[in-house]
């Protein structure tokens, strides 16, 4: 329960899950699960995994969703989801709500109640 703020000292070193792929030369399997629960740097965790994303045959995203953290950080479901959805297409469940599917051309909240939920994103890629 905690979260990174931007501080001018300190040596904390901060990479992506890309570039701790590359610079471990770690092998991947085709089909991935990647899971995120960051405190408000999901949208830069999702873009700095871009090349497991798109380097994947499937790719399964677990996404943690607290509204607090979205209020806190200015950001929205929607915005986490596009973040997604710029490097591959993804379809969004909510276990929750026995995997209902999230309709995309509404408000995530204007769906379901406000409150914290785990979302899967399942990509929808045609390698």
């Amino acid at each position: 329960e905690g979260f990174i703020t931007p501080q001018e000292e300190g040596n904390t070193q901060v990479f992506t899950l890309s570039q701790l792929v590359r610079d471990n030369a770690l092998v991947l399997s085709e089909n991935r699960v990647i899971k995120i629960d960051v405190e408000g740097q999901e949208i830069n965790t999702i873009e700095g995994a871009a090349e497991l994303i798109t380097g994947a045959k499937q790719v399964v995203i677990l996404l943690e969703l607290h509204p607090e953290v979205l209020q806190r950080d200015g950001l929205s479901a929607e915005s986490l989801f596009q973040a997604a959805e710029a490097i591959a297409p993804f379809e969004w469940l909510l276990p929750a709500q026995e995997n209902r599917k999230v309709d995309r051309n509404k408000a995530f909240f204007s769906q379901f109640p406000e409150k914290q939920y785990d979302v899967i994103g399942v990509s929808m890629l045609q390698h």
